[in-house]
């Protein structure tokens, strides 16, 4: 119980050290139209994925399936860990399932594109609040944005820190670490990750300012934060090193353009260089973290520091001068483009995947299947939530699925190959038994196997 108890402990003599620098956006803070605007496209997309209905494993993880011990579920996803969230949801998850914790999404979600498009507004103006909407835009953000996981919570206190540290961006004098530093803790209650913007900003103050532009209450703070953040840390990279992680080339293309674009704000003077400064130590603590394998090596591994990406070009334009406007608004122009081609790709690769599993259910029945096995077993969910609608699960107990859900879904999916048996396998994965390939929609294969000759690894009776 202690390892549960010991980061909220933490982070309540955080609050009562720095709750007095936080500083909360007024209404005058918030750019009208550009908020407007991006508020509106994220719920009608998150309308349009709400309708669709899909769920995935990763969903269900964060799904209590002891609803008697509430320190185990806290500790139950260890490759992220999470706290805040996680004690959340055990509470509200019985009122509204899945469906809830997507509704808590999309309110972080909000609260993000206001506090990024303010943050953009206050860097850059009227261009830099549309600005935001590269980032707004990232389909990788907007999906996690929309997990019912605890993503959403941390990129909106990462949101905030950057918010808390483009006030009086303008100045030359050593800015204030309380606020940004209090909003990055939260965070790392979600994601221990996001520990590094913290570093990376004390770093650049230091090398800006000196070390005596620190003072001992920001000192004291990030002791803190290592202290509550270390053994969530040392437990994920323990899960994760534990994985066959291969390093995607996409990955290090974005770390390495992010680099590129925050440099030149790098060599501005006061708090707007500090800001891209901040983001460039950050882009290359999480590149090397990367590289050595001691996070995942996803899109989503970076994303808590891509509003600081955001934040230090913005700081390096200098809104009066029309040809840093123009190039501006050509670059954002051809993001925005990309953005929607890549989110088209992937709206159409889910609808042909929807089809793809209504047919493989339809073929199930046809041939009255009794029971379904699924290879690998976490693709269960993504056909299942297409048969009937898991948005109402409470539970990741197989009793605790839909009432609507046919019978040959539950199963412990421990194949025994008797009468009636099939498994449902998924991007052309080799099903655990020697059985005949009966039908192919897509990526999903489905297999007949009541006259398997056995199982691999076992021998036949």
């Amino acid at each position: 119980m202690v390892d549960v108890a010991w980061p909220f402990g933490l982070l309540l003599v955080l609050v009562g050290l720095l709750w007095r620098r936080v500083h909360l956006p007024s209404w005058k803070d918030i750019p009208k139209v550009s908020t407007a605007v991006a508020i509106c496209g994220l719920w009608a997309l998150y309308w349009t994925a709400f309708q669709f209905g899909q769920i995935t494993s990763d969903e269900c993880v964060s799904l209590a399936s002891d609803s008697t011990d509430l320190i185990k579920y806290i500790r139950g996803d260890s490759g992220l860990p999470s706290r805040l969230y996680r004690t959340l949801s055990w509470f509200v998850v019985p009122l509204g399932g899945l469906a809830i914790l997507h509704a808590f999404s999309v309110l972080m979600s909000t609260l993000s594109t206001v506090l990024l498009t303010s943050a953009g507004y206050r860097l850059a103006g009227t261009v830099g609040a549309f600005g935001t909407f590269l980032l707004l835009t990232y389909e990788p953000w907007l999906r996690y944005n929309w997990y019912a996981r605890s993503y959403s919570l941390f990129l909106a206190f990462s949101c905030l820190a950057l918010w808390q540290a483009t006030r009086n961006v303008s100045r030359d004098e050593p800015p204030e670490l309380g606020g940004m530093l209090l909003a990055t803790a939260v965070a790392c209650m979600e994601n221990p990750i996001c520990i590094l913007v913290a570093l990376a900003a004390i770093v650049a103050k230091v090398r800006r300012y000196g070390i005596g532009s620190v003072p001992g209450r920001s000192w004291a703070a990030l002791m803190l934060m290592i202290g509550a953040c270390g053994p969530m840390v040392f437990k994920a990279i323990s899960m994760h090193g534990n994985l066959a992680h291969q390093v995607r080339s996409e990955t290090y293309t974005v770390l390495i353009i992010a680099g590129f674009v925050v440099l030149p704000g790098v060599l501005r003077r006061g708090r707007r260089g500090w800001i891209s400064e901040t983001a460039l130590l950050t882009i290359v603590a999480v590149g090397v973290a990367t590289g050595l394998e001691l996070i995942p090596v996803h899109e989503r591994a970076f994303l808590f520091s891509l509003p600081w990406v955001v934040g230090g070009v913005l700081a390096s334009i200098r809104t009066h001068k029309i040809w840093q406007v123009v190039l501006a608004i050509v670059v954002g122009s051809v993001g925005l483009s990309e953005n929607a081609g890549l989110l088209s790709k992937r709206l159409h690769q889910a609808t042909v995947l929807a089809d793809d599993a209504r047919s493989t259910d339809a073929y199930l029945e046809s041939v009255s299947a009794t029971a379904v096995h699924f290879e690998p077993r976490h693709v269960r969910y993504r056909l299942t939530s297409f048969v009937a609608d898991l948005r109402v699960l409470k539970t990741c107990d197989e009793g605790g699925h839909a009432p609507d859900l046919p019978d040959r879904y539950r199963t412990d999916d421990k194949p025994q190959c008797s009468a009636g048996e099939h498994t449902v396998t998924w991007n052309r994965k080799t099903p655990s038994c020697d059985c005949p390939m009966v039908a192919e929609y897509g990526a999903w294969r489905t297999f007949y196997c009541s006259d398997a000759a056995s199982i691999k690894g076992m021998r036949p009776d």
